[in-house]
């Protein structure tokens, strides 16, 4: 073979195997996030070119100095010899000791990642100081490498003399060997397969997390390598034509996405922020294209309009009137800002009830308004809820602050944002909050309330998440532990409820909170109770979500015979949606979608019963809600309004927009924006932004659920106006992240600059 030959053979067989690779790469993130353009895939690859080129050449030049310097006529021809003498050549004791290396090497492998992760966990967990952390990960993974790699020669010594007794026998039963490290190459092919399979069948939720496209990629990239070398391997002629068209084609997708026009940034999803090796490279990339150190690039779509004046960029905040365009929007903005209102956090006390009424609060995990019978679901999923909501006030336009349970819980108990809340133990979930942290609960308790919660799930066990238990006199974990059905635990949870309802003692008051996990993934069937047909996922859920409503059902029943209207508030609502939508990875904690966002909220108070309410209103109105019905003052810096007006008198919410915000604590150890995804919502609009790929849209919710008609360049006025509120609320959320961040790293030193906690100094 010649040299030039064996160069154009190496580079091409490169190009096609990671060309291939990143092309599926982009195509399964195209499949996994919502809304990707499936072009996308195709600037997966252009984004990748360095990768692409670099590996080509590196390859080629291998590839003929093995020609030219170590004598070999031919390097390809003479690795694909050596792989197939391996896989069927060779004596018996042979075959035995690579059918051990092929049996023994992945399960060393997996030990190790098994030992190291399950370390790394725990250390960091423990071990604040970065650095350090980084250090003893790396001294553990080195130790247990050693261990192995000590352990290893007796280990397949063991395995190669077991499979030399298997062979024996095989020999006097079968009068066959079947030792050859080919067949069982394929047989362990053959089971990863099938495992695949039944996870696929039997753990959707289970397939869907794993990190597919560092899988499919490289399969991808052998089996399209294998079959070109087989189509010019004999033809060198073919082999050189084939590697320079697509190098050249490679090199001009890689010129495009590198001058990616703006209005192709919806590309930028496919290798932004992904769990891919493009995204990896772009990461790696990215700071050294920002010039002027301002956070944005004028390439890949990046809309830095000004690249060299750290003033202006995408993520500037806009000043309204002044005619400099800070934001890179194209004009200037003016906006009036003065129908935009929030609403009072705090009202008196109303009449009509007593002056410590009771307090129940029902939640349950995971479930959009649109799922239930009340939403207009097309199945009777919530029968009893809707019974019960005929005598209360049901808002029908109720949001979340977030899409997951760890994200959105701080609203509902703590009135706030997750940024907002000062966290201890370096930011690691599950979240821990300092213990004089003020809370609904710890208001209520303050005041003479028993105070007392109901988990359906260990998650919320106080060994479990402490934070969740601050104010809570009794945390009662018997509804779970003593569950027969771990699974389904809402019978056993109701029992527990009841038992407090009826041993409270009539002089006190009590703050009571049932949380229910029976629908939460991944589904389940429960024996006996299949009410819908079907057995998909969205099924399985309807079938949990109806099994969960007859006990709620069978807790409000109590509450309602056990007092008279004015001695009591209960309330029912969700911690967040769940998503069935077509394409979507995850169900919840994924975006700031509406199916994500929208959740159940029915109040009943002894007024305004009967009552369906389309206001828009947040999760974070509930916690002043009732400190004003308990005659209490909400703290000044919680987020939510005051219901009270509305639920005795029938008057409008104040509100005009509300918020959700993707806010991962974790990114902030990884030296990352915490700050992930912003969303601001109004009677017409929802606007969201992705502050990682630079993403934003428009949408009307209300007619496109699930959001997938983008209005920001038919609607330019509103999508501008809600593009500066949306930024502006980021910036007095910074404001408060970054102050209790201080807070965090040093319990001494005072914060550099003075906060406002006014909750009215952002929009």
């Amino acid at each position: 073979m010649k040299t030039r030959d064996a160069l154009f053979g190496g580079f091409l067989y490169a190009l096609v195997f990671l060309s291939a690779w990143f092309l599926v790469e982009g195509l399964y993130v195209v499949a996994t996030v919502e809304d990707a353009p499936v072009w996308g895939a195709m600037i997966n690859l252009g984004v990748g070119m360095p990768l692409v080129m670099g590996g080509g050449l590196f390859a080629g030049m291998a590839v003929a100095s093995w020609a030219r310097w170590l004598d070999i006529p031919d390097p390809l021809a003479s690795a694909v010899g050596m792989a197939g003498r391996y896989l069927v050549g060779g004596d018996a004791p042979t075959r035995a000791r690579r059918c051990a290396w092929l049996l023994g090497a992945p399960l060393l492998i997996f030990a190790w990642l098994l030992g190291g992760v399950s370390i790394g966990v725990r250390l960091l967990s423990a071990v604040k100081t970065p650095a350090y952390l980084v250090l003893l990960i790396l001294a553990v993974a080195i130790l247990l490498g050693v261990i192995l790699l000590l352990a290893a020669p007796p280990i397949l010594l063991l395995m190669r003399q077991v499979l030399l007794g298997v062979r024996a026998v095989a020999m006097r039963l079968l009068q066959r060997d079947p030792l050859r490290p080919f067949w069982l190459l394929t047989v362990l092919l053959v089971a990863v397969l099938g495992a695949a399979i039944y996870l696929w069948v039997m753990s959707p939720e289970t397939m869907a997390a794993l990190p597919w496209a560092f899988v499919l990629g490289p399969t991808a990239g052998a089996i399209l390598t294998a079959a070109v070398g087989a189509a010019v391997h004999a033809r060198p002629r073919r082999r050189s034509i084939s590697g320079t068209g697509l190098g050249l084609a490679v090199i001009g997708l890689g010129v495009l996405s590198v001058f990616l026009p703006q209005r192709l940034s919806d590309a930028r999803v496919v290798f932004v922020g992904q769990s891919s090796v493009v995204s990896m490279w772009y990461a790696l990339v990215e700071p050294r294209l920002d010039y002027d150190g301002d956070g944005a690039i004028s390439y890949y779509a990046g809309n830095d309009c000004a690249p060299y004046d750290a003033q202006i960029h995408p993520l500037q905040r806009e000043i309204v009137g002044n005619g400099i365009d800070e934001n890179c929007s194209g004009s200037d903005l003016v906006v009036d800002l003065e129908r935009f209102k929030l609403g009072k956090l705090n009202r008196p006390q109303p009449k009509g009830v007593a002056a410590q009424p009771n307090v129940i609060l029902i939640t349950t995990d995971a479930l959009s308004a649109e799922h239930t019978t009340l939403g207009g679901y097309h199945r009777d999923t919530t029968p009893n809820l809707a019974r019960w909501a005929k005598d209360a006030t049901v808002f029908e336009h109720a949001f979340s602050l977030s899409s997951s349970t760890r994200l959105s819980l701080p609203g509902l108990l703590l009135g706030q944002f997750n940024s907002m809340i000062k966290m201890k133990d370096g930011r690691v979930h599950p979240y821990s909050y300092p213990a004089n942290t003020p809370t609904l609960a710890s208001i209520l308790q303050q005041s003479g309330y028993r105070t007392v919660f109901v988990p359906g799930d260990k998650y919320f066990l106080k060994s479990r998440w402490p934070g969740v238990s601050i104010g809570f006199d009794e945390v009662d974990g018997h509804g779970y532990k003593g569950a027969a059905d771990k699974v389904h635990t809402a019978p056993s949870v109701t029992r527990r409820a009841l038992h407090h309802l009826e041993t409270q003692a009539p002089e006190q008051p009590i703050f009571l909170w049932v949380h229910y996990f029976d629908h939460h993934g991944p589904y389940r069937k429960i024996k006996g109770h299949a009410p819908f047909e079907g057995a998909e996922a969205v099924d399985l859920y309807d079938n949990e979500l109806h099994w969960a409503d007859m006990h709620w059902g069978e807790l409000m029943d109590a509450v309602q015979q056990k007092w008279a209207p004015e001695e009591y508030l209960m309330i029912f609502s969700a911690d967040h949606g769940e998503s069935f939508r077509a394409g979507r990875g995850a169900r919840h904690g994924v975006g700031l979608g509406t199916d994500l966002l929208h959740i159940p909220l029915v109040i009943q108070g002894p007024k305004q019963r009967g009552q369906v309410r389309p206001d828009l209103v947040s999760q974070a109105d509930i916690p002043p809600t009732v400190l004003n019905l308990a005659g209490h003052r909400a703290p000044e810096n919680w987020v939510g309004e005051s219901l009270i007006p509305t639920l005795f008198e029938g008057v409008p919410v104040e509100k005009d927009l509300i918020y959700g915000l993707l806010y991962i604590p974790e990114d902030a150890k990884r030296q990352t924006d915490a700050f992930r995804n912003i969303a601001l919502r109004t009677q017409e609009f929802a606007y969201s932004e992705d502050l990682r790929t630079g993403r934003r849209r428009l949408v009307d919710w209300k007619n496109d659920p699930y959001e997938k008609n983008d209005l920001s360049k038919e609607k330019r006025e509103d999508f501008e106006r809600l593009r500066y509120l949306a930024s502006e609320k980021l910036r007095w959320l910074r404001e408060r992240e970054a102050a209790l961040s201080a807070l965090n790293e040093t319990k001494t030193a005072k914060p550099k600059k003075k906060v406002s906690r006014d909750r009215n100094a952002g929009p």
